[in-house]
């Protein structure tokens, strides 16, 4: 494997090539930001070890410059700085699209360092995952597939952490194209809060739903997860939207109403009001992306909360932030002591499902389990279903307009 090091300090060079050598690797060490660059461009390394203090310039421009490159390796950090400014600065590696295998401490370069180089990881260099986003859609375009049905929904099943049986579903919503195309929400939805589709979006994918509700109803799930943002919950329309909903689902699951803390509304007693009305008309309230907003506990002294979804980056950062990490038994704590029912959003591996059952939490969703789909597939995941009649979508949406 080659690795290529950027220390600003050349007496590193001695000590990481001996490092890196010992372990069978071929170790490349540059102390200035154009040599490293020269090096990335024409030697193509397996792994860049990368300093973060770099006198003139930081670990952070690097990273920037890196996710430009159509190949970008993946990527170990280094510093003396404190775990606090390496956690945030692999945050921002992350979600700048590369591929983030670890981080050592300068203080413990001796041992963290072989054991990260030790690590099961991919050693050949991958592709970032940072792409050039499509043209983005027009307003036009989406009020058109809106209203010609072509909002799809799909299931992500929520299990029980210890038996790993599907307990609910959260829906997701999909925009189907002409050409037959799916996009997903991150394409769409932001379009619709500031374009004012959003009700109209909700409409139509309450009508789908409301269409399925017999087959839902077949699979014996016992509640259903939708996510809606306070843009489409305006004071005074929440009956209006929800209970048709409701009725439909009578016969089988629950609706859960996933409330988005991202953009919560500024009126606290519009807070108040769409709260309790959603818990009269039958509905429970469940907060999303628990830890993500800026009133999160404001929310839960609000209103009428019964679930917590604690935000997928705690779990994922669980073993790689010790400060995350407590952020995490915080918020696992303080749902046990209100009373509210604990789903973790993100499960990707064994490790994190065992520590989240050793904490307590009772319920999970992510690809440990199941992905995203269409509701064909979690039938076949959950059995098949009693052959039902669906609605048309015209029927049902009319349902939802006329309430």
């Amino acid at each position: 494997m080659r690795v290529l090091c950027l220390d600003d300090d050349p007496r590193m060079a001695r000590v990481l090539t001996r490092m890196i050598g010992a372990l069978g690797h071929e170790c490349r060490f540059c102390s200035s930001l154009p040599e490293f660059k020269a090096s990335a461009m024409l030697w193509l390394p397996d792994l860049l070890v990368l300093d973060l203090g770099l006198g003139q310039h930081t670990g952070l421009d690097v990273i920037a410059w890196l996710t430009r490159l159509p190949v970008a390796p993946p990527v170990l950090l280094a510093s003396g700085f404190g775990t606090d400014v390496m956690d945030t600065a692999r945050r921002f590696a992350r979600d700048s699209g590369l591929q983030v295998i670890g981080q050592v401490s300068k203080a413990n370069l001796a041992k963290e360092l072989p054991e990260a180089l030790r690590a099961d990881w991919p050693s050949t260099s991958q592709p970032s995952t940072k792409t050039t986003l499509d043209t983005p859609i027009s307003v036009e375009l989406l009020r058109d597939r809106i209203f010609a049905g072509a909002i799809e929904p799909r299931f992500q099943p929520i299990v029980d952490l210890q038996t790993g049986h599907i307990r609910g579903v959260e829906v997701l919503s999909r925009l189907r194209l002409a050409d037959g195309g799916l996009l997903p929400p991150s394409r769409f939805i932001p379009l619709a809060e500031s374009s004012g589709l959003i009700s109209a979006l909700t409409q139509a994918l309450i009508a789908r739903l409301i269409e399925m509700s017999a087959r839902l109803d077949a699979l014996s799930v016992q509640h259903l997860g939708l996510n809606l943002s306070w843009n489409s919950l305006n004071a005074g329309e929440a009956e209006a939207l929800i209970s048709p909903l409701v009725s439909a689902l009578a016969d089988g699951c629950h609706l859960d109403i996933e409330l988005t803390e991202t953009v919560s509304p500024a009126n606290l007693q519009m807070l108040r009001r769409t709260g309790a009305e959603l818990r009269l008309l039958g509905a429970r309230i469940a907060i999303d992306d628990f830890g993500t907003g800026y009133s999160s506990v404001r929310n839960l002294a609000e209103l009428p909360v019964d679930v917590l979804k604690i935000d997928m980056s705690f779990v994922r950062e669980m073993f790689d932030s010790a400060k995350g990490l407590a952020i995490l038994r915080g918020i696992i704590h303080l749902g046990h002591d209100i009373g509210l029912e604990l789903i973790a959003e993100g499960v990707e591996n064994q490790d994190q499902r065992q520590a989240l059952v050793k904490a307590g939490v009772g319920y999970a969703q992510g690809f440990l389990f199941h992905p995203p789909m269409s509701l064909s597939h979690l039938e076949e995941v959950q059995g098949p279903p009693s052959r039902v009649q669906p609605a048309s979508v015209g029927a049902a949406l009319s349902r939802v307009l006329a309430a």
